[in-house]
């Protein structure tokens, strides 16, 4: 739903070789932080000259969107995905015109999408609270 006040704080971090600009929200929990599983991946991705220019990718459990942000950076076309109540997070993280304008430069593009995954492993659209 509609939001009646800004996000939490507005953050830079360094993934994949790349700033990305986002907000982090307490009042998410952990879906609203940047995760250290974030950063371990973007650093092994950098340092491995992973190819990421037209890759498609699959983000699961995206939180703020920054991964995949920074992957779209790279040129990558990325769905992000996260409970329903966390993709405005997500939409308004990528957004933010600096992250638009470098994805835009590299050629790549990020999609939010509401996807919830079950305790049984399978996934369902929207938000089970």
């Amino acid at each position: 739903g509609a939001r009646s006040r800004p996000w939490g704080q507005a953050v830079e971090v360094e993934l994949c070789g790349r700033t990305v600009a986002v907000f982090v929200d307490d009042d998410l929990g952990e879906s609203g932080q940047v995760w250290s599983a974030s950063r371990m991946l973007g650093d092994l991705l950098a340092a491995n000259n992973v190819p990421l220019q037209g890759k498609r990718v699959l983000e699961l459990g995206s939180g703020t969107g920054a991964l995949g942000i920074a992957l779209a950076m790279h040129g990558a076309h990325v769905t992000v995905t996260d409970a329903d109540f966390v993709c405005g997070l997500m939409e308004s993280n990528i957004a933010i015109p600096a992250n638009r304008e470098m994805v835009a430069a590299a050629g790549g593009s990020v999609q939010p999408r509401a996807l919830l995954w079950s305790e049984n492993g399978a996934a369902s659209e929207g938000d089970d609270r």
